[in-house]
């Protein structure tokens, strides 16, 4: 609703009378926060205005097609679906085009609208392809789809004419796929999904197209992606536009950008606050002109749910000059330390694996672990935290700090994890951050070898060589955290030589990784050795014919869990 100043009045007394709770202490932050970039936003020249063809229904995800052509959603009364859907008490949306010339709005045709939701869409660079979102709702399908689910669809112009539209193939069922866009090319397409294995809500996934079709989606990292929804990306040029309810704001959704540095990470992701953003659910935004010189205008649209449209959801055209003395006014004051808080959300999570069986399969998802217990030491020792029903835990934090965080749960290897403010600064454009932590727990499967990677031994010979030592210190780490196990080590050799010669050499090696092993503190009634000589060989192949990679790849060293 915008009332700020009163809901600071109301977060201080709920701060003070209900334990302190730092939660409390950040809605209040946010607030003054909201106010300055409101005052700000009435100094600056922008001019935001509905457009003319809202109606009392939703309209919503504008993209240009043309100079002269504007493609959005919209569950007006000209939409084909007869039946109320439930997530909006409204029309089944459709695909509608807005002619700029004309000022007429047509559906868009094609074999795109249905009777079901018909939302988002993208276009490929020459406007040949488009990929879009229909969402169905309790109905019996025929076509393998038998939830009630978003999925993104593809369709490409063949001779004039539309081909029937096709679900993308990399969607997998009982998870929403939706609002796409093609970013820097068309070979790469971003999207939201509610996929379990994401970090909360709805996430920010890429996926990739070659020669071959699509490649299988992968989730933005924690920069973007937070315990919230992250909706509705956009794409000008390098820059990535998108929605998200979780980080601090305006309220409801607001609209973040961000970019990809020159390291390869994703930038902090930057809120385009008032008046773009606003108390109301803010989204969808494209830039239709970007600035070359200090004298040129933005412009663009984008959707909101703000009361001063038409009726649900509308579509707002936004033209703003640059100004440069944006970034000072919006400082905040630094003698009020309370004006900057800082959270580290974090979640426990357990790798599924594609074959549970087989600890080194591709990981397919990421599941939550509410039963697991963790504690967090900030230096003054040791605190266990609770976790809630999706196994996560919030906590106020605070710079100048490290925090050591250990996980452990039945079944499943400790993990640890480490989180620093040491070299952070206060942010006087952010004074409320949360950062973003998921804690992963590999499942225990006994009786299965591990191979270790990169440990290699000179020929004939078992002593460790130097280059080998790191994974080794790894293991002994990984039975520190898990002081309970016990383990064999493994030792295979290739085919070559005599098998009597191999037994005993592998043996001397697997002896020798179980002594590195007790000289970096492992008790040695946890460790046990074992040598298989040829006699167990991952690659097989007559052994004269054998290439240098097969052979690399059979010598080997292994450790299972008994």
């Amino acid at each position: 609703n915008e009332k700020y100043p009163e809901a600071i009045k109301v977060f201080s007394k709920l701060y003070d009378e209900f334990g302190r709770d730092q939660r409390y202490k950040g809605q209040i932050a946010a607030c003054r926060q909201a106010i300055k970039w409101q005052n700000v936003a009435a100094r600056q020249l922008i001019q935001i205005e509905p457009v003319d063809f809202n109606s009392p229904a939703s309209e919503y995800a504008p993209i240009l097609i043309d100079k002269t052509q504007l493609l959005f959603s919209s569950d007006r009364a000209e939409s084909i679906g007869s039946e109320t859907y439930a997530w909006t008490g409204s029309d089944y949306s459709d695909l509608f085009i807005y002619n700029l010339d004309t000022k007429q709005v047509v559906p868009f045709l094609g074999p795109f609208n249905s009777e079901h939701n018909e939302g988002s869409a993208t276009l490929n660079s020459d406007r040949s392809e488009i990929v879009f979102t229909r969402c169905y709702e309790d109905l019996d399908l025929q076509d393998d789809l038998s939830d009630d689910n978003c999925k993104l669809y593809y369709s490409r112009q063949e001779q004039g004419q539309w081909t029937e539209p096709m679900m993308l193939p990399f969607q997998e069922q009982g998870v929403n796929y939706m609002h796409p866009v093609f970013f820097r090319s068309d070979s790469f397409m971003i999207f939201a999904s509610d996929d379990p294995g994401g970090f909360g809500g709805y996430d920010l996934y890429g996926v990739v197209r070659t020669n071959t079709g699509w490649e299988r989606p992968f989730i933005f990292d924690q920069r973007i992606n937070t315990p919230g929804h992250e909706l509705f990306p956009t794409a000008d040029h390098d820059t990535l536009y998108f929605s998200s309810d979780y980080i601090a704001g305006m309220g409801g959704l607001d609209i973040f950008k961000t970019y990809r540095t020159t390291q390869g990470p994703w930038s902090r992701p930057q809120n385009l606050t008032a008046p773009i953003n606003s108390g109301a659910d803010d989204f969808g935004l494209i830039i239709l002109e970007s600035p070359t010189g200090k004298n040129r205008f933005y412009k663009g649209y984008f959707s909101s749910s703000r009361s001063s449209g038409k009726g649900g959801d509308d579509i707002y055209l936004f033209t703003m000059q640059p100004d440069t003395s944006y970034r000072e006014d919006i400082r905040l004051d630094h003698d009020k330390q309370s004006d900057y808080i800082y959270y580290l959300a974090v979640q426990v999570v357990a790798l599924v694996r594609e074959d549970v069986s087989n600890p080194q399969s591709p990981v397919i998802a990421r599941k939550p672990l509410k039963d697991a217990k963790i504690w967090i030491d900030d230096g003054s020792g040791p605190v266990m935290v609770q976790l809630d029903e999706q196994g996560r835990f919030l906590k106020e934090i605070q710079l100048d700090k490290s925090y050591q965080m250990l996980a452990e749960a039945k079944d499943y290897f400790s993990s640890k994890k480490t989180f620093s403010t040491l070299e952070m600064d206060d942010d006087p454009e952010e004074p409320v951050k949360t950062f973003n932590l998921k804690i992963e727990m590999e499942p225990i499967i006994r009786g299965t070898e591990l191979i270790l990677s990169d440990i290699y031994y000179d020929f004939n010979a078992s002593y460790i060589r130097e280059d080998a030592m790191p994974t080794l210190d790894r293991l002994a780490d990984l039975l520190s955290q898990n002081p309970t196990l016990h383990i064999r080590l493994g030792a295979h050799t290739d085919c070559r030589g005599d098998d009597a010669f191999n037994l005993a050499l592998s043996a001397r090696r697997a002896e020798a990784a179980v002594q590195y092993l007790i000289s970096k503190g492992v008790r040695s009634e946890r460790l046990s050795a074992k040598g298989y000589g040829e006699s167990r060989p991952i690659v097989r192949c007559a052994c004269a014919e054998c290439t240098e990679e097969q052979h690399q790849k059979n010598r080997r060293t292994t450790f299972e869990v008994l």
